[in-house]
């Protein structure tokens, strides 16, 4: 959810010694917007708020620094991207183990094709190959 509000924000020193302005951010998600938040990302309007406000200006300002870069790194254009960036699984190191992992299968599954014709495991085998592929393409 803290993602989601803070798509847009500007920080700059002034705004992270003044706490990023996520309290009046949370706050005002829920005001302009009833029922959206809790619905959406499944969470507690009370709970929320009274966490948030709990956070210390250290606490605060890592927070928006790490959504801030979220909406910078364009990783949000890719499927699933707010899972990926929360488990910290989208980081160059994750991201190209993913795809080698994509194309040690692809190349187990084009060995498998050797000296027979086998339609199904050539698909598969392509659509692992793509897959590493729109991965490397992502880091690059």
């Amino acid at each position: 959810m803290l993602l989601d509000i803070m798509n847009g924000t500007y920080l700059d020193s002034f705004s992270i010694r003044a706490g990023a302005g996520l309290d009046a951010s949370v706050f005002d998600s829920f005001a302009l917007y009833p029922g959206t938040y809790e619905e959406k990302w499944g969470v507690d309007k009370t709970a929320m708020l009274e966490k948030v406000r709990k956070l210390d200006d250290w606490q605060v300002a890592c927070l928006a620094i790490w959504a801030v870069d979220f909406w910078a790194s364009d990783i949000y254009e890719q499927p699933d991207s707010i899972t990926r960036y929360v488990t910290g699984k989208a980081g160059v190191p994750q991201l190209g183990a993913s795809a080698l992992e994509h194309l040690a299968r692809a190349v187990e599954l084009q060995e498998k094709t050797r000296g027979a014709f086998k339609s199904a495991l050539i698909a598969e085998a392509r659509t692992e190959t793509e897959k590493a592929l729109a991965i490397l393409k992502e880091l690059l």
